[in-house]
């Protein structure tokens, strides 16, 4: 496969928060920093009583007790749940994820172990997830504040992988920093600033200090394929994807850079290739990032939390890269220094590998017999594509997957998300905790629990992002099953449990389970997100815009607003100013007041967005019954019937000669014309009440 340049150019970082479950433990109790420590899940057959995440006293299930004293737990009650994150203390004690507690204080009799918050009988996150998001902040914060450089937030992009993985796609940036370092030239090795020096040469020669000081003196970062590893180092280098994930004792901080590396950031300027430059300032970019995390969430017994970093030119090298050298340090890896990139990948397990670390990859071992990425690189094209031949031409097959991705080639992008696609909760019901389809009542109340763990995130990220689900799915997995079967629905936009458990309860009744059947996993997913419609459109902000009303009036039957002081407000359902847009003033009509303004309705909602309300925002929510009424009117045909025939029709106007387009002399309301955007900003008892007018001004199917 050919790569132009441009592809090596690309510049991307793989951030891996270290230990990340135990890091947001400690910022709760400084105590456990510096310590080893676990963070257990609750033990289903143990104590499941709600626990707040405040509650650190309650949660911490294990701690040290004296010499004289086993600090073995005495019972499985609420102490022996699985672990799910491993401190690197711990890890070099031998304890690992999936280690059960009594296990794992066999193994460290000094461990602190912390049970994560419980909620309607499972785990509750909220704790983690927000930590999460105020990291990433401090994160492209710190991007952005980089010394002697102006980059913007439009200029990279940003996914977020997992709660504790992002992918940062530097290139833009780099790309000018490179430029700038380029254009200093062929000086001494010092690359010291001359009296000579113009303003802009002295700003590079400080960019280009910046550079180094960050990526090598602070982010302390190692060349992959260069460096001349340790013992340890190339033992942790040879862990499996599983090892890895589990936590071990190889992966220890090292905290002074290798020869091999040292050379390489010691080079004269003039000696550094194009590429080189970019992970230079990716890496220095990154290590300024990391820096000022680890500087913020300081506690005074010691650092909270720490990321790991991989720099290289696309995601596949990135990930790699961040797991070589953990924790809180990073690595370059060069994918145009095959020989380096030979050393250092070639010798890593198939499973190390991104998307191969599951059934896939072990499949490939066994089909291919292969162990090795080296291994993997050796097999001809033709030879895989035999092996996993594609019937779709259109879709990339998994034999091009594994030529590209044995060589070190990617080309997926970067996309920008830092917001979940979809949310879900779910429980797993194991061994003898399996459901019993007969026992409708118990598997009703499970359902209600995790639909009620749903709607709390969704109301935050309502609150947060402004934004509804559209797609809500019920998945059911049986014993015995592989899989989860799972139905879909359209969400309602009103988040409350009034609204969803119906459809969620017809959902679960679309699986058709028979009486014997146990049921071994419920998951509740609302996806297919939409933002609400909000700012200069909205109709929250046209009650605050009261204030720039120019006249008041109603809509008659051709779509006119007649302006009268002595209308009723509640038969008053809309008002608009006339230097709004969309709106087109029409020669005197109306004997009494001698204006009129003409409304565009060939799009009735987007025009009916703007209207105003004669009352003002304060004033709509202390006459809330008033101001149903109004809404009422506005979508009940039989009450608009009633406004329309005290209205006199307007005759047919031209709005404009040039485009001579004329404004029927009837108007009525259809169910296709209303803005689902600008009803969902309605409080939701009122978007209930609407709905239900909704549904009888809807078409019938034939």
């Amino acid at each position: 496969m050919n790569l132009d340049e441009s592809y090596h150019r690309r510049t991307v970082v793989h951030f891996d928060l270290d230990a990340f479950y135990v890091a947001c433990e400690r910022e709760l109790n400084p105590a456990l920093v510096n310590q080893p420590v676990a963070v257990s899940q609750y033990n289903p057959h143990g104590n499941l009583h709600e626990t707040h995440s405040s509650e650190i006293e309650k949660r911490l299930v294990v701690r040290p007790l004296s010499e004289t004293v086993s600090n073995r737990p005495q019972s499985h009650e609420g102490t022996n749940g699985s672990m799910i994150a491993v401190s690197y203390e711990a890890r070099r004690q031998g304890v690992k994820r999936g280690d059960r507690g009594m296990d794992a204080v066999t193994k460290c009799p000094g461990l602190f172990i912390v049970q994560v918050p419980v909620k309607r009988g499972k785990a509750d996150l909220t704790m983690y997830r927000r930590a999460s998001n105020r990291i990433i902040d401090c994160l492209l914060q710190s991007i952005l504040d980089f010394p002697v450089t102006d980059i913007k937030r439009s200029e990279f992009k940003v996914e977020k992988a997992s709660i504790d993985e992002i992918y940062i796609d530097l290139s833009i940036p780099v790309d000018l920093m490179t430029r700038r370092i380029h254009s200093i030239g062929d000086r001494d090795k010092t690359n010291t600033i001359a009296p000579s020096d113009d303003a802009e040469t002295v700003s590079n020669l400080q960019l280009w200090e910046h550079v180094i000081h960050h990526a090598k003196e602070v982010g302390g970062t190692s060349i992959g394929g260069i460096e001349i590893m340790t013992e340890t180092t190339r033992a942790a280098n040879q862990l499996s994807k599983n090892e890895v994930r589990k936590g071990s004792k190889f992966q220890t901080f090292e905290n002074t850079l290798d020869a091999g590396s040292q050379k390489w950031w010691d080079r004269p300027l003039p000696e550094w290739t194009e590429i080189e430059l970019h992970l230079a300032c990716g890496s220095a970019l990154a290590a300024f990032a990391r820096q000022n995390v680890q500087t913020k969430f300081r506690q005074d017994s010691g650092d909270v939390f720490t990321l790991s970093a991989g720099i290289s030119s696309n995601k596949t090298l990135a990930k790699l890269a961040s797991g070589l050298k953990k924790p809180n340090q990073q690595t370059i890896i060069n994918p145009a220094d095959e020989g380096a990139l030979q050393k250092l990948f070639h010798p890593m397990p198939v499973s190390r590998l991104r998307g191969l670390g599951g059934k896939l990859g072990e499949g490939v071992m066994t089909r291919l017999k292969v162990a090795t990425v080296g291994d993997l690189a050796q097999v001809p094209l033709t030879i895989l594509e035999t092996e996993y031949p594609t019937s779709n031409e259109e879709e990339k097959s998994i034999a091009s997957h594994l030529y590209e991705i044995s060589r070190g080639i990617c080309i997926e992008d970067v996309s920008e998300r830092t917001i979940e696609k979809s949310m879900s909760s779910g429980k797993t019901f194991r061994g003898a905790l399996a459901l019993s389809a007969a026992d409708e009542a118990t598997v009703f109340n499970w359902i209600s629990e995790l639909l009620g763990s749903l709607l709390e995130r969704l109301e935050d990220d309502y609150d947060t992002n402004m934004r509804l689900p559209g797609l809500l799915s019920l998945s059911v997995k049986l014993v015995g099953s592989h899989s989860h079967a799972s139905k879909s629905c359209r969400a309602p936009s009103n988040i409350s449990h009034e609204s969803f458990y119906p459809l969620i309860l017809k959902l679960y009744k679309q699986h058709c389970l028979r009486r014997r059947d146990k049921i071994q996993g419920i998951t509740i997913t609302a996806s297919n997100f939409n933002e609400v419609s909000h700012g200069r459109g909205s109709i929250l902000n046209a009650f605050e815009r009261l204030s720039q009303v120019s006249s008041q009036g109603l809509i008659n039957s051709s779509g006119a607003i007649h302006s009268s002081k002595s209308e009723n407000p509640d038969t008053m359902p809309h008002q608009i100013s006339q230097s709004e847009e969309n709106i087109a003033t029409s020669s005197p009509s109306n004997p009494d007041d001698g204006k009129t303004i003409t409304v565009d309705r060939t799009q009735s909602c987007q025009a009916e967005s703007k209207v105003r309300s004669k009352a003002s925002i304060s004033q709509f929510g202390k006459k809330r019954r008033q101001g149903t009424m109004a809404i009422e009117n506005w979508f009940h045909p039989k009450k608009q019937a009633s406004l329309e025939s005290k209205i006199k029709p307007k005759k047919t106007v031209k709005e404009d000669d040039s485009k001579n387009q004329k404004i029927s002399g009837t108007c009525s309301l259809r169910y296709e014309d209303i803005d689902q955007g600008v009803l969902a900003e309605l409080p939701f008892h009122i978007q209930a009440m609407v709905r239900k007018e909704m549904r009888q001004l809807k078409p019938k199917r034939l």
